[in-house]
């Protein structure tokens, strides 16, 4: 007995090290199985990304569990792809369950299976009912996309965009008819998502005011997951750093980017960057501001980036911004 308990944590470990890679691996296999095409997978800080019809592996400081794949057209069904993973976890613990009900094993294999299965049929539950509160998880997905056909398409059209990005094209040269789809009011996550990419678009082609009236859309972020509420209130600050007047809310501005801003993401830096250049540039070192965004460009030019347009968008961007700060 006591050498079986040794064997607890490698086995909660190892259980769910494999119901995570098999999570990823079911909705690879969902969106195959309906034509789907493949862009990227990552678990952890490790990416395998499709590049020129080759798998390319690198490492990414931005960590997350996700597979994305992109439709074959913009009205594709989504619902094998969206579940596959909460139904490979369910189907795996089942069947680590009747193993561990039927079958006769030594006591550590059996530990290593009920781990397994546990693991795996939490995943299923945890994934599968409906949840926003940190990310908008498979079963929310699968609610918003079977109440209204509107969120498929746009649901779609952020998947068709990130194939773009992914090559290196920037949101202003991804097409209006993929971009520019969210209603007047953004409500979910998925609609609000694609506020969000509408957003960074006009930013990228320089018309500011629609920037803002589409990032407007977003009424109210206490419905949406708390990554997608974070990106919105940190493009949020962003736009109120575009305005020189020394009497704007710095303090709240300085507050939101504190709180929500990633380390190693390339639109954290950017807006971070802004933020510091026009601090430096008020207090009239306009040098120092210019070369605080040319750090940034730098930096933001040597992070390992899944998304190739994010790059480039990030950098023009700040590029832009440096000649607010010439006089």
């Amino acid at each position: 007995m006591g050498k079986t308990i040794v064997h607890f944590l490698p086995a909660l470990v190892s259980g769910l090290i494999v119901q995570l890679v098999l999570h990823e691996a079911g909705h690879l296999l969902g969106g195959l199985l309906t034509g789907w095409e493949f862009l990227y997978l990552q678990i952890y800080g490790l990416v395998v990304k499709r590049e020129s019809k080759k798998l390319k592996l690198m490492i990414v400081g931005d960590t997350g569990f996700r597979c994305i794949m992109s439709p074959v057209s913009i009205d594709n069904k989504a619902l094998m792809y969206t579940m596959g993973g909460c139904l490979a976890n369910l189907f795996s613990g089942m069947a680590g369950l009747a193993v561990v009900i039927m079958a006769d094993m030594p006591q550590v294999l059996w530990l290593y299976t009920w781990c397994f299965s546990a693991i795996g049929i939490s995943f299923f539950v945890i994934n599968g009912v409906e949840s926003n509160k940190r990310l908008c998880n498979d079963g929310t997905c699968r609610r918003l996309l079977k109440s209204d056909g509107y969120n498929l398409i746009c649901h779609n059209a952020q998947l068709m965009a990130a194939k773009y990005l992914l090559t290196g094209i920037s949101y202003g040269e991804i097409g209006d008819d993929i971009i520019c789809l969210c209603p007047d009011k953004a409500e979910n996550d998925i609609t609000a998502c694609q506020a969000v990419l509408e957003y960074y678009h006009y930013l990228d082609t320089g018309d500011y005011a629609k920037a803002e009236n589409a990032l407007n859309k977003v009424r109210d972020t206490r419905n949406l997951c708390r990554e997608i509420s974070y990106i919105v209130e940190l493009e949020r600050a962003y736009i109120k750093l575009f305005a020189s007047d020394k009497n704007s809310d710095v303090t709240t501005i300085k507050a939101i980017i504190n709180k929500h801003a990633k380390k190693k993401d390339v639109h954290s830096l950017r807006i971070l960057a802004l933020y510091d250049a026009r601090e430096l540039f008020l207090a009239g070192y306009g040098d120092k501001a210019k070369k605080r965004i040319g750090k940034a460009i730098d930096h933001i030019r040597k992070t390992n980036c899944i998304f190739e347009g994010d790059r480039i968008f990030c950098i023009k961007q700040l590029r832009e911004m440096s000649h607010f700060f010439n006089s």
